[in-house]
Order: C-alpha cells, then structure tokens, then sequence
C-alpha cells in the first residue's frame, strides 16, 4: 500500500568520527493536520544502541524528540524537519553508540489520524518498505552496516 503523505523515498547515513548523520527525503510531507513521528534505532557493532524519536503535530511543526541511549542517558543531538524540502535529518554523537566502528539503522515514519469517535488509523512507512498499516513487518529492516569514515 503506497501513499504520498509520509512516503519515504529517499535515505542516507553519514559516519563520520564524531556523528551519525541520518537523512530522509519524502514523496511528500506537510505539516500533519493530527498527528505524526518518525522513529530511528542506532546500532554499533560494539552492541550499543540509541533510539531516537520526533513526534511532531499541527501545533508544533518541529516536533518534541526523544533520543536515549539503552541505559537510558540522553544523547547529545540535533534535528530539523524540512517540509518545503520534503525531507528531515538527525544527528546524534557517536560517543553515545561508544564509538564504534559500524553502525546499522532502521527508520519509520508514521501518520496517525484519529476520527471523532477516538478509533486511530496509522499509516507506516521504511526507506526500504512499501508502507502499510502493520508495524510489525516494517519495522524489522536494518540498513547495511556502515564503517566510519
């Protein structure tokens, strides 16, 4: 199931000694009318992992993000969602994956819609998926380990 709002295009990860820059172009993307996020789970080979969330709504275009660690520390980061640009990117600092020397990715945006009745209808979508409505099978696909560099 493919539809434009969300639909993730294009990706690309930069590795560079001191970040992890991961960068996401759109079909489309505009200011929801509800609701959306995009999720994205950092892992080094070392066995460290960063989970880092935007959730953004009509009134706060920008979103409020969430990146921790797995023990659940802060990690030193930045973001910005481009809606004229039909893209987004987050940084973090590879000194929160411990510096490893490959990191992988996966990365999901989300579209949630809520009618009057309070039934939700949420709509996924990978860099590597057709998107959909199942969590569960788009979720699942690391990118390619990426060496620094």
């Amino acid at each position: 199931m493919s539809r434009a709002e969300g639909d993730i295009v294009f990706s690309r990860i930069q590795h560079t000694a001191t970040a992890v820059v991961v960068y996401m172009r759109f079909r489309q993307l505009t200011v929801p009318k509800q609701y959306a996020d995009f999720t994205l789970e950092f892992e080094g080979t070392n066995g460290r992992s960063v989970e880092a969330e935007i959730f953004v709504r009509h009134g706060l275009p920008q979103g409020e993000d969430y990146v921790f660690d797995q023990t659940g520390r802060r990690c030193a980061h930045s973001n910005h969602i481009n809606y004229a640009g039909d893209s987004a990117w987050m940084r973090i600092a590879r000194g929160c994956l411990k510096d490893p020397k490959y990191i992988r990715v996966q990365a999901r945006s989300r579209q949630i819609r809520i009618s009057p009745t309070e039934e939700s209808t949420e709509y996924y979508d990978t860099p590597t998926g057709d998107g959909g409505n199942n969590y569960d099978q788009l979720f699942n696909t690391w990118t390619p380990w990426v060496v620094t560099g």
